[in-house]
């Protein structure tokens, strides 16, 4: 096992490519997802993916999959050439990791009932878990301080 291998997940309502490089991310969700009731259906859902590794130890291979309840919703293999050819960052002599960032959208996306949202990445070596985000129906009181009527 490498030492200091992480992957970092930030999840979103919305992630746009802008112009210069940028990217806007809208929505952001923290550690829970505040869903009025199940089944929901969201128009759509991001996960931006950060992959870091040391930078005299790149990865060869990565299998990214996005699990809920431990089913897997989304799947994307990043081959050693794509690996090779992404730019350290940032690219200069200070550069102390390698960093794969990679964006998966899911719209619609069907959550059929509460549970939990994360990312494996299986490298060439071993396998990481991402940070979780919780799926959670309101309560009366979250909703009432929405102004959204219960039943």
């Amino acid at each position: 096992m490498v030492k200091e291998r992480l992957v970092n997940v930030i999840f979103a309502d919305d992630i746009r490519q802008e112009v210069g490089g940028k990217i806007s991310i809208m929505g952001i969700y923290q550690t829970e997802m505040h869903l009025q009731a199940f089944p929901a259906v969201l128009p759509k859902f991001c996960a931006h993916i950060s992959v870091y590794s040391p930078i005299d130890h790149p990865f060869s291979k990565l299998l990214i999959e996005v699990k809920r309840n431990g089913e897997t919703i989304g799947t994307a293999e990043v081959t050693e050439d794509q690996l090779l050819s992404h730019p350290v960052d940032p690219p200069d002599e200070y550069s102390t990791r390698r960093t794969f960032h990679a964006l998966m959208t899911f719209a619609p996306l069907q959550i059929g009932e509460p549970g939990t949202i994360w990312v494996d990445v299986a490298t060439e070596s071993e396998s990481l878990t991402s940070n979780r985000l919780r799926m959670k129906q309101m309560t009366e009181d979250e909703l009432a301080s929405f102004g959204i009527p219960t039943s």
